[in-house]
């Protein structure tokens, strides 16, 4: 019997949808609480692809075209990776999916030396120099952490030791919150003893930039070393799946928990320069400027350099492209600690205004908008 024109539509509409339903079970699903996964495979070009459910891509610099701001790719554990030189960083998109109360953050890297204390390898939000939302970096004692801020406090994980993480090694590096306690693993084993806290995370008056390889907030806190994978997630994983995650990378080390360089610690609000120095970064050398904002062409405006308070003299505060090399202008400051500054700006988003050879200094940053 011949199939009419109906039947024959109808039946390869069945086929086509019996297609899809069999393609749809076959695809893998994404991992329940995976927010993105950055692999950093592409090995060249402008972008770090996220294989996570949302498209959270990363790009490298803060522009489109290449710049001195940029990690450049070098051979990783299993592909590619990024090497950052503590002046560059991956931005991801300014995104609320990344706010979310708990929170799993985890890390391949390799260094071959410290990259110093408080340098941050993974940066959700920034207020001022004071802190993120959340944080993997170096802490205190130079070595791995993981935090949490809830707008007036830290808690912070105790500090795995530089020796068992910068060792020219990759690693595999998690910190968790569940809600009720912070926890650090390095390559699969605990480090130290959890921190409790029934802190609420900040995300509100923290910003929402977030960065691979530096501090999202005003702080040069840039890191040094290689990153070849990022996995963050809006749960905490248990010590069985962070082992399984470690073992998935080769790097597993045994069930047996790390010696941390420092306890983990709790520290109630709002910490300044003489809190202990395992919660905070805050700077005692300060730079303020006069204006916020400058217009393209030529630019005056005044700096005042401090430390704990007090003027810095003969010091030389320079302005420069934000990620670039070149110097636009410089000057010392006088007996006040002030100087005054004249620059030609060409273009770009924002001027960084630093003090030369103050490494412990957080640079200031002038906005620049064009001439109407």
């Amino acid at each position: 019997m011949r199939r009419t024109p109906a039947k024959r539509l109808a039946g390869a509409l069945a086929l086509s949808i019996a297609t899809l339903c069999v393609a749809a079970a076959a695809a893998p699903a994404a991992e329940p609480g995976l927010l993105g996964e950055w692999s950093f495979d592409e090995g060249a070009g402008q972008l770090a692809a996220d294989a996570g459910p949302f498209g959270l891509h990363g790009q490298l610099g803060s522009t489109d075209a290449p710049g001195d701001d940029d990690p450049t790719w070098v051979p990783g554990l299993t592909g590619s990776a990024l090497h950052f030189d503590g002046r560059t960083g991956v931005r991801l998109p300014d995104s609320e999916r990344l706010s979310t109360p708990t929170v799993t953050a985890e890390v391949v890297l390799r260094g071959s030396r410290s990259p110093g204390a408080w340098r941050y390898i993974v940066s959700r939000g920034g207020r001022e120099c004071l802190a993120g939302a959340y944080g993997v970096y170096t802490g205190a004692a130079a070595g791995i952490a993981f935090y949490v801020f809830d707008g007036s406090g830290y808690v912070v994980s105790p500090v795995a030791r530089p020796e068992d993480v910068w060792d020219g090694a990759w690693h595999h590096v998690t910190g968790t919150f569940d809600g009720s306690a912070v926890r650090l693993y390095l390559d699969g084993r605990p480090v130290g003893a959890s921190v409790a806290t029934a802190l609420q995370i900040d995300y509100g008056t923290t910003s929402a930039r977030t960065y691979f390889g530096r501090y999202a907030g005003d702080c040069d806190l840039g890191f040094a070393g290689d990153i070849d994978r990022v996995r963050l997630w809006s749960r905490a994983l248990d010590p069985e799946a962070v082992v399984a995650a470690a073992a998935g990378n080769g790097l597993t080390a045994g069930p047996a928990p790390l010696t941390p360089a420092l306890p983990g610690v709790v520290l109630p609000g709002q910490p300044g320069p003489g809190a202990p120095a395992e919660g905070t970064h805050r700077p005692s050398c300060r730079l303020r400027l006069s204006r916020p904002r400058v217009t393209l062409s030529r630019a005056t405006f005044r700096v005042r350099v401090t430390r704990s308070g007090k003027p810095l003299r003969k010091v030389r505060v320079i302005a420069q492209h934000s990620g670039r090399k070149r110097v636009l202008g410089s000057a010392r400051t006088n007996r006040a600690g002030r100087a005054r500054l004249r620059v030609r700006v060409h273009g770009g988003a924002r001027l960084r205004v630093s003090a030369k050879g103050h490494t412990g200094c957080a640079a200031a940053y002038v906005r620049v908008k064009p001439k109407r």
